[in-house]
């Protein structure tokens, strides 16, 4: 297992193609030809491989990283959850979601009577 230091990525000189420098465990650093780092981590979840970005260098470094790696979940699944959660309080209320859901139903053509049961 190949282990990086700050001063190999930092010294990482861009290529006319595509190179990796690994740092073991699924991370490593993705060198483009136009000289950009970025960091990137291949990972298995229920039997599908997956490669997720965590971000540019410098901005994320090798320690950050590292620690988003140590995290050990579903770094995709939790992307989904957090994004979901921001949803859920960017719109407000349970009443929120009940006055939209109602509307919708009236939409539909529910029958009256269902509809004054459901408000």
């Amino acid at each position: 297992m190949a282990t990086l230091f700050a001063m190999t990525v930092a010294s990482a000189k861009p290529a006319q193609k595509d190179y990796k420098l690994s740092d073991g465990a699924g991370l490593y650093l993705l060198v483009r030809p136009n000289g950009s780092k970025l960091w990137r981590f291949n990972y298995v979840h229920h039997g599908k491989h997956r490669t997720l970005a965590f971000g540019v260098w410098p901005e994320v470094g090798l320690a950050d990283a590292r620690g988003l790696v140590a995290a050990g979940l579903d770094p995709s699944h939790e992307e989904k959850v957090a994004r979901a959660k921001a949803r859920v309080e960017e719109n407000g209320t349970f009443k929120t979601v009940a006055k939209e859901w109602i509307a919708k139903n009236e939409r539909e053509n529910m029958a009256e009577i269902t509809v004054s049961k459901i408000r």
